[in-house]
């Protein structure tokens, strides 16, 4: 199957059913853990206060379409 037809196809088709195991999924979410936390410790991080700013500003930016 060529790449474009595997994207052609709905995701949940698109991974195995290894990559859709317990196991798996358990090591995708340690994986973003750490990446998270590897983040963190670099500073690569935002205050709630900016998260909140940021959100409201792109929520108010769509309500006016």
């Amino acid at each position: 199957m060529s790449e474009a037809e595997a994207e052609a196809k709905p995701v949940g088709e698109r991974v195995s059913a290894d990559e859709r195991s317990p196991e798996a999924e358990r090591q995708r979410f340690l994986d973003a853990v750490a990446q998270g936390m590897a983040d963190a410790d670099a500073g690569r991080v935002r205050s709630h206060a900016e998260v909140v700013a940021r959100m409201r500003a792109r929520f108010a930016e769509r309500a006016k379409h």
